[in-house]
Parts: structure tokens; C-alpha cells; sequence
């Protein structure tokens, strides 16, 4: 049973999830089996640990009588994940009000109940409209709303008018932010993956939005002035500034994966401009990472990511805000998933110390982190190598740039990675080559560098260069 939907399902249970599913399971409309909810009470005993989840030993524990039967076992482990599906359909219905109100109205006019169903849309409309929220949901639930009444109005016949404007209007305002949204996370992806994307109707959605005065809608403002940011190279940090203003204003309006999204677009803008060695982006990143943390907003369930504790640490190094960083180091280690954990706390804490120019340390817990993920090995590759360059360890540096050269070789690197890692090691051997006393050369070098778009160590190797 292990890695199973349902034990993954399981694993991600509160203390107050797992009491009410088992009342859920135990209700003879959910379930009418005792076999089903001793299968979750095993479970639970054995504290879900992978070494005792067996469908061996589940099947002695409910039936320690009989001989084991594996067609049976699946059936009882199908019926328990059903059971517990429906308990999280069960727990979002409760959390979403409006939700539940549109499967009411629906099944309400299955059955041609048609002034139930109108008093229920009425009080459904009036609450989303009392909330004033909106963002992408709300402008979901909104133009369902207007369909399920054009629908009912439709099928009782009335020869009153319908509400086709209103109808009409919310498919617009629902459309123009779901297309705006889609574009802005299209293309924060594109410089990673080198996507072929060519946006249809765009032009006539941002033209639209703005002649309409729809910009003052959330969900719609939000990733207008996203997008021209990633799109408007010249007014790039004006609209920036301006979707950071809709975000400080309105993030408590938006569900938290949709904030989070959001936080990320904006960084994704900000660390897409520290290439350009520019101060103010790399504040607003501090900012935007420090906000999104200790907000929760960046937070997944109460965890951090490797990902996320990572760049927090990279972008706190760059501002030289060491004493703050080692205490974020320590405060969110417990977050990170104990899968990560130490392999992450380990290899940020070395880019701390490599930043105060503990080297030793360093060196030594770098060579000591074991990693999956490729491009975290890659980060700590470069990392080493430059110790060895700023330690003078140059027969080091040298095979471990050769080694480097053979792993992005036989790895399958995503473009954007692939290029700033080719990059660093190809302008890193002719640094370490260049004729110190050759004027002409190193301005050569120099030139070569600041042309190269994606080279993550650009700023480092200029200094050096200047060092020579």
C-alpha cells in the first residue's frame, strides 16, 4: 500500500481531518462495512510507516480468522479510497458555500423546481455581491450564476425578458481574466522552457479591459499590469510598480494558491532583472520573498519548499544581510520537508559561509550533501568551483571543471539551465586562462562576458577579471 493514492491522501490528514473521517466513514450513508473503517483504524495504528503497511498484515488485523484473499484486500483498500474521496468533496463543500449553492441550484433545476431555484440563486448572487471580492473564483461563480438563471428562465418558459447582458457581461469579465492570467503564467515560463508561445486574441483583451474600465477589477488589473510588465520593456518597472499595488492591496482577497502564484510571477520579474545587476529589483525581491514568507503566502500547508528556502537565502546573501539570513536559516529549517531537510539547511548554510569567506567550512559541507535534484548539484558545483578559483586551488578547479562539462553532457539540463551552466564553464576556463598582464585580452574577455545574456556568475566574474 505504500506511495498509494490513498496513503498519500492520508499523509497530508490534521489531527481534526482524521477524527472527522473516520465519523464520515463510519456514517452507514457513507459506508455500510466494518471492514472499510477497520482498514482506517489500522492505518492510523500503524501510524501510516511504510515497514507496516502491508496488505498482508492489514488483512490479519480485520480478519484474523480467515485465509488472506488478495482480490478481497483491493476491494476493502478501492472502497476505503472512495469513501475517503468523498470526504474531501465533502470538507471543500463546507469551505465553499457558494460552491455548494450552484450544485443545489443545479439539481434544483433538474427537477424543475423552478421558484426554489430562483430564490436560491437571488440569495447566492446577493452574497457574492455583499463580499465584493474579485478574483478569478468569484468571477467563475458569478458567471455560472447569470447561466444557471439564463438556463432555469429558459426552461420554465417565461416571456420575460432574460438576463442575457448580464449573461453576457460576466462571460466577458470571466473570460478576459482567466486569459490574462493564463498569459502571465504562460509567459513567466518561457525563458526556462523556450516555449513556442504565441498568445491568441491578446491584443484584443488588453485593449478591451482598459476601454471597458475593467482594470479595476482585481482579478483582471492584476495580470494586465503582470503581463505589460513582462511584455513592455520600456514602462517594464512602472507596471510592475503597479501590479505590486494591486497585490498589497488586494492579496487577502484571493485564495492562498492564487496568491502564491501571484508573489511568484512578481519575483519571477524581479530575479529576470538581476542580470542586469540592477539594486532596486534586487531589493524588490528581498522584499517580495520576506513578505511571502512570513505572511504564509509562499508557504504550502505550513511548509516551505527547498526551492523557496533556497532563493530566500540566495537573494539574503546578495543584499549582505548575513546576520538575518543565519537566522532564517535555523528559524525555517523545521519547515522544509524531512525528505530535503538537512541536504538543503547543509547547502545554504554553505553559500553563507562561502559568502563570509569561510571557505573551509564551506568546502566541507558542500562535499558532504547528497542531492537528487540536478540542478542543485549543479548549484553546488559552481559553488566549489569558485572556492577553488578564489583559494588558488587551480588543479582542482580544473578537474572538477572537466567533470562539470561531462555531467551537462549526459544530463538532460531544461534550455535556460543548460546554456547559464555551459556558460559558466566555458567562461570560467578562459578566466582562469587569460594572460593577467594582456590588457587587450582581458578587455576581450570582459566584452564576451557582459554580452552573454544568461550567465548566472556574470557579476562574480567581472570582479575577478578586475582583480587580475
Amino acid at each position: 500500500m505504500n506511495n498509494s493514492k490513498l496513503i498519500n491522501i492520508l499523509q497530508t490528514f490534521s489531527s481534526k481531518e482524521k477524527r472527522h473521517c473516520r465519523d464520515w466513514i463510519a456514517c452507514p450513508i457513507n459506508n455500510q462495512r466494518q471492514d472499510v473503517c477497520d482498514l482506517y483504524d489500522f492505518l492510523w495504528d500503524m501510524e501510516l510507516k511504510e515497514q507496516y503497511l502491508t496488505k498482508q498484515l492489514a488483512w490479519a488485523t480485520i480478519y484474523p480468522k480467515a485465509t488472506y484473499t488478495d482480490g478481497k484486500m483491493r476491494q476493502i483498500i478501492h472502497r476505503l479510497l472512495n469513501a475517503v474521496e468523498g470526504f474531501l468533496i465533502h470538507e471543500q463543500l463546507q469551505t465553499k458555500k457558494s460552491r455548494a449553492a450552484i450544485l443545489l441550484a443545479e439539481s434544483l433545476k433538474e427537477r424543475a423546481l423552478f421558484k426554489e431555484l430562483n430564490q436560491v440563486l437571488k440569495n447566492t448572487q446577493k452574497n457574492v455581491q455583499k463580499e465584493a471580492i474579485h478574483n478569478w473564483d468569484s468571477l467563475r461563480l458569478n458567471y455560472e450564476l447569470e447561466t444557471l438563471h439564463f438556463n432555469a428562465s429558459e426552461q420554465a418558459q417565461r416571456t420575460s425578458a432574460l438576463n442575457l447582458q448580464e449573461l453576457s457581461d460576466a462571460l466577458d469579465i470571466q473570460y478576459f481574466a482567466d486569459k490574462l492570467r493564463k498569459a502571465c503564467l504562460l509567459y513567466s515560463r518561457l525563458v526556462v522552457f523556450k516555449m513556442n508561445y504565441q498568445p491568441k486574441m491578446l491584443a484584443v483583451v488588453l485593449e478591451q479591459v482598459k476601454e471597458l474600465g475593467y482594470l479595476k477589477i482585481p482579478a483582471i488589473g492584476l495580470y494586465y499590469y503582470c503581463y505589460l510588465a513582462f511584455t513592455e520593456v520600456q514602462k517594464a518597472d512602472e507596471h510592475f510598480q503597479k501590479m505590486m499595488d494591486y497585490l498589497t492591496k488586494y492579496a487577502p482577497q484571493f485564495p492562498p494558491q492564487e496568491v502564491r502564484e501571484l508573489y511568484l510571477l512578481a519575483i519571477n520579474y524581479t530575479i529576470k532583472k538581476l542580470n542586469d545587476n540592477s539594486r532596486w529589483h534586487l531589493e524588490k525581491a528581498f522584499e517580495l520573498y520576506k513578505t511571502g514568507i512570513t505572511e504564509g503566502y509562499l508557504l504550502e500547508q505550513g511548509s516551505i519548499t527547498p526551492f523557496t528556502y533556497n532563493n530566500m537565502v540566495s537573494i539574503g546573501i546578495q543584499m549582505e544581510q548575513y546576520k538575518w539570513v543565519a537566522s532564517f536559516l535555523h528559524e525555517y529549517k523545521d519547515k522544509i520537508s524531512l525528505e530535503h531537510r538537512e541536504s538543503i539547511f547543509q547547502e545554504c548554510l554553505a553559500k553563507l559561509y562561502y559568502a563570509q569567506k569561510a571557505y573551509k567550512k564551506a568546502q566541507q559541507l558542500l562535499v558532504q550533501i547528497q542531492v537528487k535534484d540536478i540542478l542543485r548539484i549543479l548549484s553546488c558545483k559552481v559553488m566549489l568551483l569558485r572556492i577553488y578559483y578564489e583559494t588558488g586551488a587551480f588543479e582542482a578547479l580544473e578537474s572538477l571543471l572537466d567533470s562539470l562539462k561531462m555531467y551537462l553532457r549526459r544530463k538532460d539540463v531544461v534550455g535556460y539551465h543548460k546554456e547559464n551552466y555551459n556558460n559558466i564553464t566555458k567562461y570560467m576556463q578562459k578566466l582562469i586562462r587569460v594572460n593577467p598582464f594582456d590588457r587587450q585580452a582581458k578587455q576581450k574577455l570582459k566584452a564576451e562576458i557582459l554580452e552573454t545574456n544568461i550567465l548566472a556568475t556574470k557579476k562574480w566574474m567581472l570582479e575577478q577579471l578586475e582583480l587580475l
